[in-house]
């Protein structure tokens, strides 16, 4: 092959591999748009006529643990609440304001224990115990540095009462503060609506 077959060749290399690239962008900018559009919203807030249990597991969160629980007892339309915390061997305040937050209010079940045994990863481990003792139909798995809108326990189990569906994940707003936060946060949220098919995700059997 001569020099100049060989910068023809990886020319035409070049040239295909830009218009695979731009194929496949243009399919996945098309995919994002569809995702976007049939992306499942929560109904308006109502009552809700069945016992919600919110699981909430903790380890260390002295400085969230107040923001956290002030908001979940404040939750409109969820008259049969439950909130179950969680605290997985925690080496601050955390125990201490747990349990002046069971004491204020009986709907706040504080449960303690003393790490994961092994086979298990830390929260995984609280998760499944916290749920275990739980006595509500429907089971809300929330983090500490989540503050809930004071309708948004509602509007999720609405939805998924809605929809039919054994789980839904709603997305959070990203709380961000920096021009980098605000610039690296928006991926989380794009990856996902740009690469997973939506419905068929909710229609496959695997768990």
């Amino acid at each position: 092959m001569t020099a100049v077959a060989a910068v023809r060749a990886v020319r035409a290399v070049r040239a295909g591999a830009v218009r695979v690239a731009a194929v496949a962008s243009a399919g996945i900018a098309v995919h994002t748009v569809v995702n976007a559009r049939l992306l499942r919203v929560a109904p308006p807030a109502g009552a809700v006529a069945e016992r919600v249990s919110v699981i909430l597991p903790v380890r260390d969160e002295a400085a969230r643990l107040d923001g956290a629980l002030a908001a979940l007892p404040a939750a409109r339309g969820v008259p049969d609440l439950e909130i179950v915390v969680y605290d997985d061997d925690s080496t601050d305040a955390t125990r201490e304001l747990l349990a002046g937050w069971a004491r204020r209010d009986r709907r706040i079940v504080a449960l303690r224990g003393a790490g994961p045994p092994p086979g298990w990863l830390g929260k995984p481990h609280a998760c499944a115990r916290a749920a275990a003792a739980a006595t509500g139909t429907v089971l809300v798995f929330v983090d500490a540095d989540v503050t809930l809108a004071a309708d948004g326990l509602a509007r999720a189990v609405l939805l998924l009462r809605d929809s039919g569906l054994d789980l839904v994940s709603p997305y959070p707003r990203q709380v961000a503060a920096s021009p980098t936060e605000r610039l690296v946060q928006p991926l989380l949220a794009w990856s996902w609506l740009a690469l997973l098919p939506l419905r068929a995700a909710e229609r496959s059997p695997r768990p």
